[in-house]
């Protein structure tokens, strides 16, 4: 009876600091969290400052084509989130901020596998997955796609189908060395894809977030798709 006390007691204890140990994964990630939106709320202010700095410095000196360039550039950024006209100090800022937060939350992944918590391990890289789609700007995407590449197809035995290279223009074009040589390609951010359509009525997807490494995606008759970026 003893024995089967002090193992019932050892068990409480053992699920005790288990539980302990798994509150303080959340709540770091959660403080990481924290410090990311000041830090964003933060860049944001700064971002508005660099431009209202510009704007001041172009209207003192009476430079009018120059205001409205700053104007139409602010005009991107509150719109699109794109900085891809904001200073490189500025960019690099963001992107370290976004690199810690991404950071904190494979580190949760890690502690929570290592506690065979694999439900909350999932959960949080559900997580990861929804920051990596939602902090990264349409001209993020765009900056990532454009360029060539290497494209896979798949049959259902994963037998490959189709190779081919496809170069992503900036004005929305697409074109590939083999089947129809020409489409156009948008993001869908609600559907979380790039969309292509070919001049042959056939379309592609990507999945987003985008991996230049190791992009999977769709094609209109049940192919799976796998592509690289080669440059």
């Amino acid at each position: 009876m003893r024995r089967t006390l002090l193992v019932f007691l050892c068990l409480i204890v053992c699920a005790g600091r288990a539980a302990a140990e798994d509150d303080a994964v959340r709540k770091k990630l959660d403080d990481a969290r924290a410090t990311y939106d000041k830090e964003i709320e933060a860049l944001a202010k700064a971002v508005t400052d660099w431009f209202d700095k510009r704007e001041a410095s172009a209207r003192e000196s009476g430079n009018k084509k120059l205001v409205e360039q700053i104007k139409a550039e602010r005009e991107t950024f509150v719109e699109k989130n794109s900085f891809a006209k904001v200073s490189p100090e500025l960019r690099e800022r963001r992107s370290s901020t976004r690199r810690r937060y991404e950071a904190a939350l494979q580190s949760a992944i890690r502690e929570y596998t290592r506690l065979k918590r694999d439900d909350d391990a999932s959960t949080i890289e559900k997580e990861l997955a929804d920051f990596k789609l939602t902090a990264y700007s349409v001209s993020d995407i765009e900056s990532a796609l454009i360029g060539t590449w290497r494209v896979r197809l798949f049959d259902k035995a994963k037998k490959e189908v189709y190779r081919a290279d496809w170069v992503f223009k900036p004005d929305g074009i697409v074109e590939s060395n083999k089947g129809s040589p020409r489409g156009r390609w948008t993001i869908e951010l609600d559907k979380k894809r790039v969309y292509t359509t070919w001049d042959d009525n056939a379309w592609e997807t990507f999945d987003l977030p985008l991996n230049p490494v190791g992009a999977t995606g769709q094609s209109h008759d049940g192919h799976t798709k796998e592509a690289k970026k080669i440059k």
